[in-house]
């Protein structure tokens, strides 16, 4: 890791500094307003190479576009200059077919001489006519769970009928009908502050006033990276520490503003103090939208713990982040099955406003059975 001071006259030119020399990946460790009669910023930045997730000559690692059909929402990835005029108004047979080892290498050899060749293809896709055992094997490669792959592998006669089928079973939010609080939760370290900056980037986009209300005042440093980003968007933000505050929060930004977002502290869920004060504020405002965010690349049994934990607040819907850090999907079928909720959206890196995704339901299927796009 290499850490790193930026000094400049204005936050603009040192964030273009640090993206000069460690690029978009760089993390904000500290900033500091120097005042006196030469007034300047001191930015503390660090850029991690050796977890680079492009590794060089790393096929596994290669990161394609995830989101079939989708298209880049923002053409600049300077964030500066894109909201310099937004000062003011501030995303499953052992039993039924079971799948001898014997007949793995013709398995194998059946997959392979059905994929279309192509040198970027990052996945092998079974044939589009194959045995309801192959389906079966396929799906629980894909990590989903026994009970819903035999039930899928069971009604379907080929890959594009198990798309068919998730496209229907799997729910996404309507995004053109936001509630005007949203207030985003998850464990430790899942990246809710980042994605309250990249949804205030989306906001702002649209011609809409925001406001930010951040609860995190637990962990060193959350203040400061949310104070950056509010700062670099113009939009005005409010530090609360308890339920009074948040209503309070709430209140003044209500009168001028068309869409709060409020960031929540990264507790462990398992803290019955901490959910009983969530649900406090969720039931103290009954317009407040709860996006319940969990990480991709955790394993069934992380999603399910994390969201029986949760499941005593008013979750709207479910937000995957770090989609780009995961290897298999079907853990992401297994919770959306099991709770029926919508997705709201997936974030794919660190990049703000540019990482996140508002997929349809056929796009969430391509990216659990690992239909990755070819950068062809």
């Amino acid at each position: 890791m290499k850490i790193k001071k930026f000094t400049a006259k204005t936050y603009k030119e040192a964030l273009e500094m640090i993206k000069k020399e460690f690029g978009d990946n760089a993390v904000i460790l500290s900033s500091e307003e120097k005042k006196g009669s030469l007034s300047y910023v001191e930015i503390t930045s660090a850029i991690d190479y050796d977890n680079d997730f492009l590794t060089k000559g790393s096929a596994e690692k290669v990161r394609p576009s995830f989101i079939s059909g989708i298209s880049g929402k923002f053409a600049h990835s300077n964030l500066a200059s894109l909201y310099k005029n937004n000062r003011d108004d501030n995303k499953k047979i052992e039993e039924h077919y079971s799948y001898p080892a014997s007949e793995q290498g013709s398995y194998n050899k059946t997959v392979e001489q059905a994929t279309p060749p192509c040198d970027k293809a990052v996945e092998q896709i079974p044939p589009q006519k194959i045995e309801k055992k192959d389906l079966f094997n396929f799906l629980r490669k894909c990590s989903i769970k026994e009970d819903y792959a035999l039930n899928l592998s069971k009604k379907a006669e080929s890959l594009d009928d198990i798309i068919y089928l998730m496209k229907h079973q799997l729910m996404v939010k309507d995004n053109s009908r936001n509630s005007k609080i949203i207030m985003l939760v998850g464990p430790t370290g899942v990246g809710k502050t980042t994605t309250i900056a990249k949804l205030s980037a989306k906001s702002l986009k649209e011609g809409k006033r925001v406001g930010i209300i951040n609860l995190d005042t637990y962990r060193i440093g959350a203040c400061e990276q949310i104070r950056i980003y509010a700062r670099i968007m113009g939009i005005p933000l409010y530090i609360a520490s308890s339920q009074d505050t948040v209503k309070d929060g709430i209140s003044r930004f209500l009168r001028n503003k068309d869409v709060i977002f409020i960031d929540t502290m990264g507790r462990n869920p398992r803290d019955e103090e901490y959910n009983k004060f969530l649900a406090n504020i969720c039931l103290s405002d009954s317009n407040i939208e709860l996006h319940l965010l969990i990480s991709a690349n955790s394993d069934d049994e992380f999603m399910q713990q994390t969201y029986k934990f949760y499941k005593k607040l008013p979750i709207s819907c479910i937000a995957f982040t770090k989609v780009d850090e995961a290897v298999r999907f079907g853990s992401l079928y297994n919770l959306l099955m099991t709770y029926h909720k919508p997705v709201a959206y997936l974030t794919t890196g660190q990049k703000v406003p540019d990482d996140i995704e508002f997929p349809s339901s056929e796009c969430i299927s391509d990216l659990i059975l690992n239909k990755r796009l070819q950068a062809c």
